[in-house]
C-alpha cells in the first residue's frame, strides 16, 4: 500500500517538490498510524518491562558516561562604557582557519568600539603562534590556558569582557565586514537583550547555503516564537546582564542548550535581521560526526538537569514556553544524540527523561501540538518504543 500511494504522487502530481513534500508527509503519518499502532505496540509491550528503575537508569548512565562536576564561581570585569561590544573567541587546533577569523573581525566596518579577547586553549598546534601575531593590534587581547574545552575558553573571555554587550565567534568561522554594526545598531535601536542575525553555512568544497528567518522584533510576552531561532552561541549579541548569574557548564557536550534553555528565557526583547553574515564552517568531522556511538552523548541528559538546575536558581518561571522546550529536549533532542547507543543506554535515558518530565509538568494554559502531546504520553506512560517513533519527527 505505501509503495501504491507514493508512487501515485510522484506519478501525478507536479511540480516534483510538492509530490516530494507530500510523500514525506505521507510516509510520516504512515508510521504514526499503522506501524505505531501494530508492530510499536508489540515492541513497546516487551520492552516497557525491561525498563530500568530510576536508580537503575542513573546508576548505568553515570557508569556509561559520568555526570560532569565542573563548575566555575561568577567573576566579571568592569563594564567600561566605551567598550561597546566584548568578542569571545575560543581557540583550539584550528590552524588552518584562526587567521582568517581574526582577520575578518580586524577588518570589521564602522568603527564599532569592540575588544577582542582571543583565548588559545591548549592548543597543540600553529593556532596559538598565529594568535601571538596579533599582540600588537590595539584591540586584540591574547590570552593562553591550559585546555579547558570550548566552555571553559568562553567562560575566560567572560571574565574578562568589559564591554556592554557580548558577542562569541567561533575560530573557525569568520564573518563579514558589516557583522558587528549591524548587530549593534539593531540591539541599540530595540534596546534589545539578544540581537541575531542570519549565518550560511560554509561546505568544505567551498559551497554555501544561507540559513535565514523572518525579520522580528519580540518583546515582553513573545509566547515560543522566540525559539524558531538558532540556539547557537555565535551569530549573536547579548545584553552583559544576561551572564552575571550564567556561566557555561564546563566539561558537557551541548553547551549550546543554555540557550534555548536559559538566556532565551531571560531575553526581555529579541531582534533578527535576515542578514546572512556569519560564515559557520562544516566540519565533517565535527562533534556531530564524533558523537556517533560515543558515549560523552549522554551529556544530552546530563546538560538538562544543569539547566534545570540553573532555571531554578535564576527563578525563571516555569509555563506554557518552559514546558514545550522540556519535551522537545527529552524527545527529538534527546533521542536524535543518544540514538547510536546501545538499546539499555537509550531505555535509561528515556527513564529519566520521563522523570524530568512527571516532576516539572506545568498547567499549560494552551494545547500543545500534536507531536508534542504524543511524546508526552510516551514519556508519561513509560513508552520506550513510542518515544523512539515521535521523537524522529518532533
Amino acid at each position: 500500500m505505501r509503495k501504491r500511494l507514493t508512487g501515485y504522487l510522484f506519478g501525478t502530481i507536479r511540480p516534483a517538490w510538492l509530490a516530494s513534500l507530500l510523500k514525506g508527509a505521507v510516509n510520516r503519518s504512515l508510521d504514526l498510524v499503522y506501524w505505531g499502532n501494530e508492530q510499536l505496540r508489540k515492541r513497546g509491550a516487551t520492552q516497557t518491562a525491561q525498563l530500568p528503575s530510576g536508580g537503575e537508569a542513573r546508576g548505568l548512565l553515570d557508569r556509561t558516561s559520568p555526570k560532569p562536576r565542573a563548575a566555575r564561581p561568577v567573576q566579571s570585569a568592569a563594564c567600561e562604557p566605551g567598550i561597546a561590544i566584548s568578542v569571545i573567541v575560543p581557540v583550539y587546533n584550528v590552524e588552518p582557519f584562526v587567521g582568517r577569523c581574526l582577520d575578518s573581525l580586524k577588518g570589521q566596518e564602522g568603527d564599532v568600539p569592540a575588544e577582542f579577547i582571543v583565548v588559545d586553549d591548549g592548543s597543540t598546534d600553529g593556532s596559538g603562534e598565529i594568535v601571538d601575531a596579533y599582540r600588537s593590534e590595539p584591540r586584540f587581547r591574547i590570552v593562553h590556558q591550559h585546555n579547558q574545552g570550548y566552555s571553559g575558553a568562553r567562560n575566560t573571555g567572560l571574565e574578562l569582557a568589559r564591554g556592554r554587550y557580548i558577542c562569541f565567534v567561533d575560530s573557525d568561522d569568520y564573518v563579514e565586514p558589516t557583522f558587528l554594526q549591524t548587530l549593534l545598531t539593531a540591539a541599540e535601536k530595540n534596546s534589545a537583550d539578544i540581537a541575531e542575525v542570519g549565518y550560511y553555512k560554509l561546505f568544505e568544497d567551498g559551497t554555501k547555503k544561507h540559513m535565514l528567518h523572518p525579520a522580528t522584533v519580540l518583546r515582553g510576552d513573545r509566547s515560543s516564537a522566540i525559539f524558531q531561532y538558532p540556539g547557537f552561541f555565535w551569530g549573536k549579541l547579548f545584553r552583559r546582564e544576561l551572564f552575571e548569574s550564567v556561566r557555561l557548564p564546563e566539561g558537557y557536550w551541548y553547551e549550546d542548550t543554555i540557550v534555548h534553555f536559559l538566556l532565551f528565557r531571560m531575553c526581555e526583547t529579541f531582534v533578527y535581521l535576515p542578514q546572512p553574515l556569519y560564515a559557520y564552517r562544516i566540519n565533517e568531522r565535527g562533534i556531530t560526526k564524533s558523537s556517533v556511538g560515543n558515549p560523552k552523548a549522554i551529556d544530552a541528559y546530563w546538560i538538562l538537569e544543569y539547566c534545570l538546575a540553573m532555571s531554578d536558581r535564576l527563578q525563571l518561571k516555569r509555563d506554557d514556553v518552559f514546558y514545550e522546550q522540556l519535551l522537545y529536549h527529552c524527545g527529538f533532542i534527546l533521542w536524535s544524540r543518544v540514538k547510536s547507543l546501545s538499546e539499555d543506554v537509550q531505555m535509561a535515558a528515556f527513564v529519566l527523561a520521563a522523570d524530568l518530565v512527571k516532576n516539572n509538568r506545568v498547567a499549560s494554559r494552551r494545547r500543545p501540538t500534536y507531536l508534542y502531546r504524543e511524546v508526552e504520553d510516551a514519556l508519561l506512560q513509560g513508552d520506550f518504543a513510542k518515544w523512539c517513533l515521535v521523537s524522529r519527527y518532533m
